[in-house]
């Protein structure tokens, strides 16, 4: 397994043509000055919503939320995988605690973690217990609040996913 940043490596023997509609550019995000209606957001089944940015390429899924000093407690990324595998996840450079949620191509939670914040060169991996094609961070504690648990769904809104 290759941990670049939050991104895992592709098997060999798999090739992907899936496609998605998500947006990918800074401009196509909700930022956190942005109201909940205007950007893209991850709703859990409380009725709960968080603002998102969505990494769906590669270099925005290396990236992820590293080196960010704060992130508003209605924010959160969803990284949009393209094929579903048991994508680790890492902490370095990430400054902040985070929940992690791992989903498969229906948006049904697989599992669910908490994350601390790494500066050193061996900061540990995470993973999910079962394959995932989604993945949503938020800050630590709002998965939990808002009862983001294995079998439970996250819907997506404003955004277009082709699973």
């Amino acid at each position: 397994m290759l941990l670049l940043g939050c991104l895992a490596q592709r098997p060999e023997s798999q090739t992907t043509t899936r496609q998605s509609n998500l947006p990918t550019t800074p401009a196509a995000t909700a930022t956190p000055s942005q109201s909940l209606t205007e950007g893209p957001r991850a709703c859990f089944e409380n009725g709960a919503c968080i603002t998102i940015e969505v990494a769906s390429t590669e270099q925005e899924r290396e990236t992820g939320l590293m080196n960010r000093k704060a992130m508003p407690v209605d924010a959160g990324m969803l990284f949009v995988h393209d094929y579903p595998a048991l994508h680790a996840y890492w902490m370095k450079n990430t400054l902040i605690p985070l929940d992690i949620a791992w989903m498969d191509e229906n948006l049904t939670v697989v599992d669910v973690q908490q994350m601390t914040p790494c500066a050193s060169e061996s900061c540990p991996s995470y993973s999910p217990k079962a394959p995932a094609l989604y993945v949503l961070e938020t800050n630590l504690g709002v998965l939990g609040r808002n009862n983001a648990t294995p079998g439970s769904k996250i819907r997506v809104s404003n955004a277009t996913i082709i699973a």
